[in-house]
């Protein structure tokens, strides 16, 4: 039997008050599930490289990569 992930709705604490979140991750490798949201998202990529996937676009990415 195949298994398959399942992609999770992530709810942001986004608010008219507090209209921006952020956070900052050191790991090795990228750890967060499959997800999808609302809002935008903007991600730097200090190091590292790899394939990104956003929305319906698969990008290379490397040091200095800004994705939205």
């Amino acid at each position: 039997m195949e298994s398959k992930k399942k992609i999770m709705s992530e709810k942001l604490p986004i608010t008219e008050v507090n209209p921006i979140n952020s956070r900052y991750y050191d790991y090795a490798h990228f750890t967060y599930p499959w997800h999808f949201h609302s809002q935008y998202e903007i991600i730097w990529v200090k190091e590292s490289t790899g394939l990104c996937f956003a929305g319906d676009c698969i990008e290379r990415f490397g040091p200095g990569t800004l994705i939205l």
